[in-house]
């Protein structure tokens, strides 16, 4: 089975994608997070004949994309055991944010609130809200945790959805490994 086969036969609806990049960004982000992850999205389903997934990134905003697991270094899949009412749920949650820009303004407020606090343990910092918070913009992780919040499934527990990096989704415990893939390309 080939590398590709392998992922595909692993995932399902709403799992969460969690990627590790060795590019510029995304090595920022995993030192400025202290985290290996750099970027995460959620996979939608077949479309069309098409994989496709839903994220927040820096080029398009919140978007519905056909995913081609060529375009990545290395990937982890998460999965939150959801019933199908949270996950038809979930899914209208997600589909609402879509159009909105990404969130340049908010990371630095983000990156001090989530790694700042998680180093001085300070849950305070860590749960409170942006004081400049723009509602029609998100970053990746901040879309997906606040889809979730929306829809009742939490992502995160230990800080709030407006400041959740990657790494805080993976922190919180509240989903499973269930996959990891190195070298897709």
């Amino acid at each position: 089975m080939s590398k590709e086969e392998s992922f595909y036969s692993n995932i399902k609806p709403l799992d969460i994608f969690m990627y590790k990049s060795s590019g510029l960004i995304g090595v920022a982000i995993g030192i400025l997070t202290l985290s290996e992850w750099a970027h995460v999205s959620r996979y939608i389903g077949v479309v069309k004949n098409k994989h496709m997934i839903c994220e927040s990134h820096i080029d398009t905003g919140v978007v519905e994309k056909e995913f081609n697991p060529k375009w990545i270094d290395s990937i982890v899949i998460y999965r939150q055991f959801l019933t199908k009412v949270e996950c038809i749920n979930l899914m209208t949650c997600l589909r609402k944010h879509i159009g909105r820009k990404y969130d340049w303004g908010a990371l630095p407020a983000t990156w001090f609130r989530s790694t700042i606090g998680l180093i001085l343990n300070l849950k305070w910092l860590r749960l409170g809200m942006p004081i400049l918070n723009d509602k029609n913009t998100e970053f990746c992780s901040e879309y997906q945790a606040l889809a979730g919040a929306e829809a009742g499934i939490p992502l995160v527990v230990n800080v709030s959805p407006y400041n959740a990096s990657p790494a805080d989704i993976v922190r919180d415990g509240l989903c499973k490994k269930i996959f990891e893939g190195k070298d897709m390309k």
